[in-house]
């Protein structure tokens, strides 16, 4: 699953990013790789990505070769992660 990469710098509020074309690209997406079953499930896998060592290990990996994620959080794009899903859902 790579949908925390596909999630990783979308900052967004209300005026920027119309929701139903967001919640239409997310869904093209998991239909696409064939996962809609995780989709009907994202609120356990969000919960099972905030808690996994090797992302985390692997978050901090990203943000030593990109500049812009350093002072970025992993708890904070988990946090963007929720926030997403609960403004389409």
């Amino acid at each position: 699953m790579d949908m925390d990469a596909d999630i990783v710098g979308i900052n967004f509020t209300q005026e920027e990013i119309n929701k139903e074309i967001l919640k239409q690209a997310i869904k093209a997406t998991f239909e696409q790789r064939n996962s809609m079953e995780d989709l009907e499930n994202i609120d356990k896998i969000i919960n099972t990505i905030e808690k996994d060592k090797t992302l985390i290990h692997s978050w901090k990996d990203y943000q030593a070769k990109h500049l812009y994620a350093k002072n970025i959080k992993y708890d904070d794009v988990i946090k963007d992660i929720r926030s997403i899903n609960n403004e389409i859902n």
